[in-house]
C-alpha cells in the first residue's frame, strides 16, 4: 500500500509540471503566433483568447462586436492539430406560436341569462408565444478555401460565438490562438 502511493505521489510530480508548462504556453500563444501585417490599422481586441485542444474536440468563444466597427479574426494553431474549422454564429431569438387546447366545465344558462344548474365541457384553444434560440451561421471557413483570417464589418452591434474545431484525431493536444483586433468603419463617400 505503501509503495503504491509513493508511486502514485511520483508519477504526479512529472505530470503536474507538464500540464502547467502546456497551459502556460497555450496562455498567450495568440500574441505570440498569430502574424499580421505590420502597416496594421487595426487595434488588438481584449477579447482575443488562446486554449489548449485536443483534435475534433469543439469550442466556443463568445464575442460582442459593435455597430460602426470592422473586424478582423485571426486563427492560428500547431501544426500537430491539422486544419481548424472555423464558423462565426450568431443566436437569435424567435418567437414562435404555440397553441394548446384547454378543457373547461362552464355553467349552461338559459335565454334570459339564468344558470339551468347543467354544465356542459368546452373547448378553449390558448394561443401563447413563447421565444426559441435559432443559430444561424454568418461564416464557415470551410466554404473559404479553410481561411484562417476573416475581415467584417458591423452594421450592428451583436453577441456572436466562434466556434473552434481542430481536423486532428482524438489525443493529439495543441495550442490555438484566436487573435481579435478591431477598427473604427471607414467612412464611404464625401
Amino acid at each position: 500500500m505503501k509503495i503504491a502511493v509513493k508511486i502514485i505521489i511520483v508519477c504526479m510530480l512529472f505530470v503536474v509540471p507538464f500540464t502547467g508548462n502546456t497551459q502556460n504556453y497555450c496562455m498567450n500563444y495568440h500574441k505570440k503566433f498569430c502574424k499580421t501585417k505590420k502597416d496594421d490599422v487595426f487595434t488588438y481586441n481584449g477579447q482575443s483568447r488562446s486554449a489548449l485542444f485536443e483534435g475534433g474536440q469543439t469550442s466556443e468563444l463568445r464575442i460582442v462586436t459593435y455597430k460602426g466597427q470592422d473586424y478582423r479574426v485571426t486563427i492560428c494553431a500547431d501544426k500537430v492539430l491539422g486544419d481548424v474549422k472555423v464558423r462565426i454564429l450568431e443566436t437569435k431569438k424567435v418567437p414562435v406560436e404555440k397553441k394548446r387546447q384547454e378543457k373547461v366545465v362552464e355553467d349552461v344558462y338559459d335565454s334570459d341569462g339564468n344558470p339551468t344548474g347543467e354544465t356542459k365541457e368546452v373547448v378553449n384553444t390558448i394561443t401563447e408565444t413563447t421565444y426559441e434560440e435559432k443559430v444561424e451561421v454568418l461564416y464557415d471557413n470551410s466554404k473559404d478555401n479553410n481561411a484562417m483570417e476573416v475581415e467584417f464589418s458591423m452594421v450592428a452591434s451583436k453577441k456572436l460565438v466562434l466556434e473552434l474545431t481542430p481536423s486532428a484525431g482524438a489525443g493529439e493536444m495543441g495550442c490555438i490562438g484566436v487573435l481579435i483586433q478591431h477598427m473604427p468603419t471607414p467612412k464611404k463617400g464625401f
